[in-house]
């Protein structure tokens, strides 16, 4: 059998590639304060897409439970595999806002509450956008410990 580098598919007399190996996942880094990412400049406030559940997904077929990274039991990310940048964040199966990777043409994930983008705070007028959906649901967090959102006014999605 002839020996391949390190990185290269090894082959042996038929000429069938054989995989090279895979380096095992390193273990992720707790997440880091949210960071608004650049935007795409627009002459309009963009607008907030359609409600995940007007958009014809059907039910959520996805959910990941993010409770040790959010140091907080009762919390996961709602989502639809026909969809994978588009979920519901839920504490105890209650639906306190959705992100969205892309939406409106914005560069990084952006948090709706309410029905609205939660606003940039260097620019009230454009959305806030981070660079990962832990930062997007860390906001949500972070609302929800100071009151801008009301876990029980939340619809419960099961």
């Amino acid at each position: 059998m002839d020996s391949a580098p390190r990185g290269e598919t090894a082959t042996d007399g038929d000429d069938q590639e054989q995989p090279a190996a895979v380096p095992a996942a390193a273990d992720p880094a707790p997440p880091a304060a949210p960071v608004a990412l650049p935007r795409q400049k627009a002459d309009n406030p963009p607008s907030v897409p359609p409600e995940p559940y007007l958009r014809g997904l059907g039910r959520f077929d996805l959910i990941q439970n993010i409770s040790t990274p959010m140091q907080q039991p009762g919390w996961d990310l709602a989502g639809w595999t026909r969809a994978p940048g588009l979920f519901y964040v839920r504490k105890a199966g209650r639906a306190l806002a959705w992100i969205e990777h892309g939406a409106a043409r914005l560069d990084g994930w952006a948090l709706v509450v309410d029905g609205r983008f939660v606003a940039d705070p260097a620019d009230r007028s454009r959305p806030l956008v981070t660079s990962t959906a832990e930062l997007a649901v860390l906001l949500v967090r972070q609302a929800l410990e100071e009151g801008l959102i009301d876990a029980d006014a939340a619809p419960a999605l099961r």
